[in-house]
Order: structure tokens, then sequence, then C-alpha cells
């Protein structure tokens, strides 16, 4: 392969290949060993648009077509179900000046492809870690089970929220950290009960970040008990007042918090304008959603402010399509966007920063981007 004449070639001969097939090509082949979701893959061939899966299926298998895969047991591309594909062939570079005869050739190790579940960077983080989006007069919470997408979708909004031109705070009450190690934070100190006072001041505890209009209140190993002092002092508004005291310096407060029906849930609730609550497409994580429902109309709370919305969906799954095309009446007030299971999110372990600031022309950043758009068209409602 010469790249910048986008010339494929075998034993001299140029082999037949249209312009999105060598794009894609490129693209896997940029990740050699690694598996790259079809959303990630289409996102690089085709940048800012949206296309059918069937367009990638018809480059793939022109891919395979002209490079003779499966012929004398030749495998270049393999389909992992569910996930993407993957460049599976050794790739040699040659150097630049030398003769092709007496290039410098490195070869790259195989790799067996079941070990690429290393690629997997960060993500255990995210699947321990809850994310509740709040805003302070706008209010919003992300809640449910751990391991859904919410850390990152709290991220990414909040990135996208502070790049819009609001004023926005990150408080990251899970002890494990996985929101503010995303966003490179000092760890935090402290950790006082009075803290957790109604009327404490919060100014202390806030750090910058590296963007614009986003700071934030780190993780604390100490919040691991923070339900046992919010059920020692029998308030369900603590949480509301310690927001208001930063309510003029921000437009947008944003809670991580561990993924229970808590005390702290409880605080949550009260404060929420807005709860976003990110459901995969499947009938467990349906099942988790209802409990939330039902939980909500429990104890009073409007059930207009619970907002779902498609979280970590693989459209190649059957089980996904048909919630997704025909949600069932739980969800029907579903959100439009639905954020994708893609090798962007979890990458974001990798480069610890938003989706957007690393791979913005991907399907992933442009997902987050719609999110932010329906979300903050709702909360104008308020």
């Amino acid at each position: 392969m010469t790249p910048h004449e986008r010339l494929v070639t075998r034993d001299g001969v140029m082999l037949p290949l249209g312009a999105k097939s060598f794009d894609t090509l490129i693209a896997l082949m940029s990740r050699p060993n690694e598996v790259v979701s079809k959303w990630d893959l289409m996102g690089l061939v085709w940048p800012g648009m949206a296309v059918e899966e069937s367009n990638l299926r018809f480059h793939i298998a022109a891919l395979r077509k002209a490079l003779g895969d499966g012929k004398d047991g030749a495998r270049y591309i393999t389909t992992l179900s569910g996930r993407g594909y993957c460049f599976v062939a050794p790739i040699s570079q040659a150097g630049g000046q030398a003769e092709p005869r007496t290039a410098s050739r490195v070869e790259l190790p195989p790799v067996k492809l079941p070990n690429r579940l290393q690629r997997m960077v960060g993500r255990s983080d995210a699947i321990a870690t809850v994310s509740d989006k709040l805003i302070t007069s706008r209010f919003v919470t992300i809640v449910g089970p751990g391991g859904v997408g919410k850390t990152a979708a709290a991220v990414n909004l909040a990135y996208l929220a502070s790049q819009s031109g609001l004023r926005t705070l990150l408080w990251d009450l899970d002890p494990q950290g996985a929101a503010s190690w995303y966003l490179q934070a000092k760890e935090g100190e402290g950790g006082e009960k009075s803290l957790w006072k109604a009327g404490a001041d919060l100014e202390s505890a806030i750090q910058s970040t590296a963007y614009d209009k986003l700071n934030l209140v780190p993780a604390d190993l100490h919040a691991r008990h923070v339900d046992v002092w919010l059920r020692k002092d029998e308030g369900n508004g603590v949480l509301l007042e310690k927001l208001k005291t930063v309510s003029r310096r921000y437009d947008l407060a944003i809670l991580d918090c561990p993924p229970s029906l808590s005390h702290l849930a409880d605080n949550v609730f009260i404060a929420a304008e807005l709860v976003l609550v990110p459901t995969v497409p499947t009938h467990l994580s349906l099942r988790a959603l209802k409990t939330v429902i039902d939980y909500f109309a429990g104890l009073g709370y409007p059930r207009n402010t619970l907002k779902p919305f498609w979280s970590l969906a693989d459209r190649r799954r059957l089980l996904h399509r048909m919630l997704i095309e025909q949600p069932p009446k739980l969800i029907k007030d579903v959100c439009k966007t639905v954020i994708p299971y893609a090798s962007a999110i979890e990458r974001m372990g990798e480069h610890r920063a938003p989706v957007e600031v690393f791979e913005s022309y991907g399907y992933a950043a442009e997902a987050y981007r719609e999110l932010w758009k329906e979300v903050n068209a709702l909360l104008k409602k308020f």
C-alpha cells in the first residue's frame, strides 16, 4: 500500500479499489489487530454524513474480494459479531528512501483476537461508576445501574454544555472517581461531614479543568460515608442547599454519584428538574428503568422530570434494533438520540478526555452533540 498515492498493489499489479473502499482499508490498517466498531468506521470513511450500514458492508465485501481474503488461508479482515471489524494480517513498514528489496522492515507481532479485550482502556472505571446530571436552577440527573454509559454521558454533556457558553460545575460524588479521572483532576482532600451541611461552602474544593467554563469538585474517598451522614441528618434537601451556595457562579451543575436508590439519590431527585436515564436496549436494563420509574411514583416525584435515552446501542443486534425501532410503552418518551456502543467512548480512558476533544469527527461525538441539543431544548421548557 502507498497511502499518499492511494494505491494498493500485489506483485506489481494494482488492485481494483474504489475511493471509499480504500478509505475503509486505511481506517482498519491504522488500528492493526484492534476491533473497530462499524460506527467508528462510518465516521472515519463518511465524516459528517449519515449513511446506511449496508454501505459499509458493501465496501468491506469489496475489500475482501480485492485482497483475496480467505483464499489459500489468507486472512485480512475479520468480523466480530456485535463488535466490529479487525485487520488481522501482519503489517510491515518500509523506509521511504530505501530500495524495495533492501527496505528496513519492522514486523508487527501477531495478536490473538481474544486478547483484544485489553483494548477496553478505562472502561472498568466507567462500569463501576454512576453519573448524575444536575443543574442548579436548571438541574439534570443521570441515574441507574453501573456500566450503561452514565459517566461517559455526564462528562461529554458537561463538556458540550461548557463549550456552548454555560458556566458548568462537575461534582464527582462517586468515591471511585471515574469522572474526575477522565478530566485529569487532582485527588480530592478532606471529607469532613460539615461539607454536607446545608449552606456549606464549596468554593475551596473547586478545581479548574483544561476546558474553558468547566470546573470540577473532584472525587473524595471519604464520600463513601455520605449516605450515612445524610441519613443521620434526616434531610433530603441538603444537596440542593449546597448547590445554592454556588448558583451565582455557575449556570449548570453536574453530580456524579454511585448507582443506588439511597438518601443521596433522594437528595439528587428533589433538586432535579430533568433526570436522564441511560438505558441499554435489553430487557434487564428496561427492568432497572422500571424500578426507577416506580421509585419516582412511590415518592411522588413528577414523572415528566425523568427522560430515558438509549445507550451502548448496537443495531447489529436484533434485540437492540427491535427495542429502538419499537420501544415498549414504558419508554415511549425516550430521546431521539441513540448513543452507540463505540470504541471512541471506551478510548475516553486512554485519552482521559471527552470524545469531542480527540475524535470530534466520529459517530459517537456526533451522537453526544445531538443528545446535548435534545437536553438543552428540554431544559428550556422548565
